[in-house]
């Protein structure tokens, strides 16, 4: 009778492969960055020959300046920020020039991962207040920074913060060994696109002028290197791997933009065109135009629901789901009894969505009713007098989702599990409003999450395939 695998024995065990970890910290190429100025911040990965690059426990870190100048010499221009509200655009770029990833509106995408994903309990974690985020959804929570007694024709330097964060994208959330130093030609570089300051700071009494400055920008992530033995071997698969090379998977975000014009109800065609290999899930978000550049508005973590009723999405030529979404139908006039509320479909579609990656968390910062005063209710359904109640701007956590995961698609080996859009013509957003936009456009976000094959070749190439 054999000895059961698991209390087996040997004499002669396989020896672990001897290799050294060192923690590097890569600095960018400017020591100052401000939107009005350089906002382009690029960080070179220049590590060691033959070496690896663990992601899994990355961190970025910043020292951001508040530069908000108020009208009198007295108030001090304080604003709430996180490190994530700061980044516009998020790309990774090859050693040969190439984008192997890039993520746009990287802020707010950011916002609605947050929204779903950390609970109340998480949100008071280190990692949440070490990024200055907040601990309950609101913008009003994030890290408080004072500005400048200055004049409001004057920036002048005011209270200054250190923030650190993880930033989220297939290239650097992972947990494999990225070979960093067996690329030819430049070093991988991170490439951070600074938002406008009047998007990514909040501010209870807006400032004369909103202003910021970034110095000090570190990434840091441990280096390993293994022995030449291991280097030999390893030379010795990726050159049997072949032109195609050696791959891991991780999950990245495409990103369109509609608007919904000022006057239009009813149902809306909204169109937009991504096309990747293996799609996970559809967001879609709407914000008001003008809260966009309004320093008292939470445009980030509040987005708005534009009085939307029901929506469907219309993928090659097919309408998912079979039957709308039907998300809520307030009341055309507050003093009226009757309507509907039925926002347990579309937050179930939210659910389905980041349970495809267990990355959901039940005990959302998304909440059913307003707790607190700002956006943290999932769905506003206000019905009191005024535009923004009207057109549906009033501030709150909505997203519109749809899944789809296709694990029917595994026998194809340009697709992982997602549904394959690589062919598809434009997607079609339809969402149903009940009342007609009235003061603002709203603008209309799309993000494709998706696989994203990362490849390393034997002579040194990066790239990506979606």
């Amino acid at each position: 009778m054999a000895t059961p695998n698991n209390i087996q024995y040997s004499s002669n065990p396989v020896e672990a492969v001897s290799a050294e970890a060192e923690l590097r910290i890569f600095r960018s190429e400017n020591s100052t960055y401000s939107p009005d100025g350089n906002r382009q911040i690029i960080i070179p990965l220049n590590c060691s020959d033959k070496s690896f690059i663990d992601f899994s426990d990355s961190v970025i870190s910043m020292k951001i300046t508040n530069r908000s100048a108020d009208a009198s010499t007295v108030a001090e221009a304080t604003c709430n920020v996180s490190l994530a509200n700061l980044i516009q655009d998020l790309t990774l770029i090859g050693p040969q020039g190439n984008e192997v990833e890039v993520i746009r509106d990287y802020n707010v995408l950011n916002k609605v991962l947050d929204d779903y994903s950390y609970g109340a309990n998480h949100a008071k974690s280190i990692e949440n207040i070490l990024s200055g985020a907040s601990t309950d959804g609101l913008e009003s929570g994030q890290v408080a920074i004072l500005g400048a007694q200055a004049t409001g024709s004057a920036l002048a330097d005011g209270g200054s913060a250190t923030l650190v964060d993880k930033l989220v994208c297939a290239t650097l959330s992972n947990r494999y060994l990225v070979p960093c130093g067996w690329l030819v030609g430049q070093a991988m570089r991170i490439s951070i696109r600074l938002a406008d300051a009047n998007t990514a700071l909040f501010f209870g009494t807006a400032p004369t002028i909103a202003g910021y400055k970034v110095e000090d920008v570190q990434f840091r992530a441990k280096e390993i290197k293994f022995n030449s033995m291991f280097n030999a071997t390893f030379e010795e698969t990726l050159a049997q791997a072949g032109p195609d090379g050696l791959s891991y998977i991780g999950e990245t975000f495409l990103h369109a933009q509609n608007n919904i014009p000022v006057g239009n109800s009813g149902e809306q065609n909204l169109q937009f065109s991504l096309n990747p290999r293996s799609a996970k899930y559809i967001l879609s978000t709407h914000r008001v135009e003008s809260d966009i550049t309004t320093t008292t508005k939470q445009s980030l973590g509040g987005r708005v629901n534009s009085t939307l009723t029901q929506y469907t999405y219309d993928i090659m030529g097919k309408q998912m789901p079979t039957q709308p979404i039907v998300v809520n139908v307030i009341k055309p006039d507050p003093s009226t009894s009757g309507g509907q509320n039925n926002i347990s479909q579309a937050y179930a579609q939210v659910l389905d969505a980041f349970g495809i990656i267990s990355a959901v968390n039940r005990d959302g910062l998304a909440q059913r009713a307003l707790a607190t005063s700002g956006a943290s209710f999932y769905y506003s359904d206000t019905t009191s007098s005024g535009p923004a109640a009207a057109d549906g701007a009033v501030a709150s956590k909505y997203v519109s989702a749809i899944t789809l995961e296709d694990f029917d698609s595994s026998n194809n080996p340009d697709v992982f599990s997602g549904m394959n859009l690589s062919t598809s013509g434009p997607l079609v957003y339809r969402p149903q409003l009940l009342n007609a936009i009235a003061t603002s456009a709203h603008r209309v976000d799309h993000w494709i999450s998706c696989d994203c094959q990362i490849r390393f070749t034997v002579d040194g190439r990066l790239y990506s395939v979606k």
